[in-house]
């Protein structure tokens, strides 16, 4: 944030050299203005409030070089922001103008303001409250053009693009006000050309602006920078224009629509309303069940969640009556962006049919949300099948899982290949001889038979008691082996399997037998001898 900031002040200076000001203007008072406005939480110096004037305003009061030396160099940045059209998109440049040319810049605050509560949830929620931070998990990416075509769907962005369309090139807003507005003549002609009313296409224009496809100078409004990557059918603009605007379009105040998407988000399952409103600790239970049932609507609506079986608590069974929801991919967009925005750290991997089969074994393997493995189980190999590179899929995922300790890998593995409907068979054997994976590609073909004397099938079976072993328990007793105990015995000390020690040991205290149990003993005596 801090070179955001350095870079900001030199684009401003060089801007501000093509106006031929009698005095070149003070970089320090800028500098200080927009340190102030970052610890104040805002994500970039383009981001503006009005609310954040006065908040700066209290911070910077004193200011060596007196107070109109700070409001100066504080109004040309607002001038900088509206000219080269970077003001964050929904704020009135005539609003955040007024502000500062208007905030008390000599009396410091008197007394510090009650911190405001309501947002700690949220930041508990990601790690940046007072407890210790826990990352993330990582998010599958959809494919942009998926996005953009469920974004379309929202009703609220389609209307603001229509009315973007009849924009145009610009229209001059309504003066003698502060708010940004169509003048009434405009809003008269823009009802009629849409087919709607003037209080729809004021709802569009508040809608328009927040995405981006409007911005507004201090008497007119534009085309904004999310029209032209629209326009050019930049994947991911019309996507990325809904998750800007999704905050005014909900209509909820205070921050329980962003509990409840952020839930639903890092937890990657559905929940009710009943289980939400106790994680979102904002009051009685009861009474906060209303509202998140709202909020699960609205957002529904607007395609940020989508109804997912039924709702329960405190997951004692379903509640008749109520819906659980999953977050959608449009609303996994807007949940990193946001939290890219706050420089909170959030990992994104790739779409599925551009995933590498170490990143699918990552996500199988439990580093992803339950949402992320499902898809990755279901469309994984199919979308690798569909780009003619299953082979080479199958090769990937069985050398990630290669090295003589990687067991819950190699389990993984197993399970991804199973859980698809694509068909692998023609492709193990390849690697139905490898030392290590070999024992793993057998089973994956149909009406396999472990041999005991076979180094590949007897190290999966060591492989699956590691993995026991590492949970208290051992595997039951596979009588295919075990009636043949020596030669498995045998095939065991022969393995050079890091567990085999210790699988032996298990053996000759009878898991598997009194067969099996003797000639573990018989091998261990063979040992001690040599």
């Amino acid at each position: 944030m801090t070179e955001r900031i350095f870079s900001a002040v030199r684009s401003w200076l060089d801007w501000s050299r093509g106006l031929h000001l009698p005095a070149p203007p003070d970089a320090d008072a800028l500098t200080l203005v927009l340190h102030a406005h970052r610890d104040c939480g805002a994500p970039d110096p383009g981001d503006w409030t009005v609310q954040d004037v006065h908040e700066v305003a209290a911070a910077v009061h004193g200011y060596r070089g007196g107070p109109e030396a700070l409001r100066s160099a504080w109004l040309l940045w607002c001038d900088h922001l509206v000219e080269r059209g970077e003001l964050t998109p929904g704020q009135s440049p005539r609003a955040l103008r007024e502000a500062v040319a208007e905030v008390d810049l000599v009396a410091p605050r008197l007394q510090e303001e009650e911190p405001d509560r309501t947002l700690e949830p949220l930041l508990e929620r990601l790690g940046a409250g007072t407890r210790p931070a826990v990352d993330l998990p990582a998010v599958v990416a959809a494919p942009a053009e998926e996005l953009d075509t469920a974004a379309l769907q929202c009703t609220a962005l389609s209307e603001a693009a229509r009315l973007t369309v009849w924009i145009d090139g610009g229209r001059d807003l309504a003066p003698g006000t502060t708010q940004d507005a169509l003048r009434l003549e405009d809003l008269a002609a823009a009802a009629e050309a849409l087919g709607t009313g003037p209080e729809q296409v004021r709802e569009s224009f508040a809608v328009a602006r927040e995405a981006g496809l409007l911005r507004t100078t201090y008497t007119r409004v534009l085309p904004g920078p999310a029209s032209r990557d629209w326009a050019a059918r930049v994947p991911g603009a019309v996507a990325d224009a809904w998750a800007d605007a999704l905050p005014l379009m909900t209509g909820l105040r205070g921050v329980l629509s962003y509990l409840v998407l952020t839930e639903l988000f890092t937890t990657g399952t559905a929940h009710g309303p009943a289980d939400l409103a106790a994680s979102c600790a904002l009051g009685s239970a009861a009474e906060v069940e209303v509202e998140v049932e709202r909020a699960l609507s609205v957002l529904e609506g607007l395609g940020a969640v989508t109804s997912h079986g039924t709702g329960s608590r405190g997951g004692r069974g379903p509640l008749p009556g109520q819906r659980a929801r999953r977050i959608t991919p449009l609303g996994d967009r807007f949940m990193v962006r946001q939290l890219t925005k706050a420089e909170v750290p959030v990992r994104v991997l790739p779409r599925v049919d551009a995933m590498s089969g170490e990143q699918a074994l990552e996500v199988v393997m439990g580093h992803s949300r339950p949402l992320d493995t499902e898809l990755v189980l279901s469309r994984w190999l199919t979308r690798q099948a569909e780009q003619g590179r299953l082979s080479t899929a199958v090769t990937e995922l069985f050398d990630a899982c290669a090295d003589p300790l990687q067991w819950h890998r190699r389990s993984a593995v197993l399970h991804l290949v199973r859980r698809s409907a694509t068909d692998v068979s023609g492709l193990l054997p390849f690697h139905v001889h490898h030392p290590v994976v070999g024992g793993w590609a057998r089973r994956m073909r149909p009406g396999y038979t472990p041999d005991p004397c076979s180094h590949q099938d007897v190290w999966a079976v060591l492989d699956d008691h590691a993995l026991l072993m590492e949970a208290g328990t051992a595997p039951a007793e596979d009588p295919r082996l075990s009636a043949r105990a020596g030669e498995l015995v045998r095939t065991i000390v022969l393995s050079g399997h890091p567990r085999a020690a210790h699988v032996l040991d298990l053996l000759a205290e009878g898991s598997w037998g009194a067969e099996t149990a003797r000639a573990a003993e018989n091998a261990r005596a063979a040992e001690a001898i040599m």
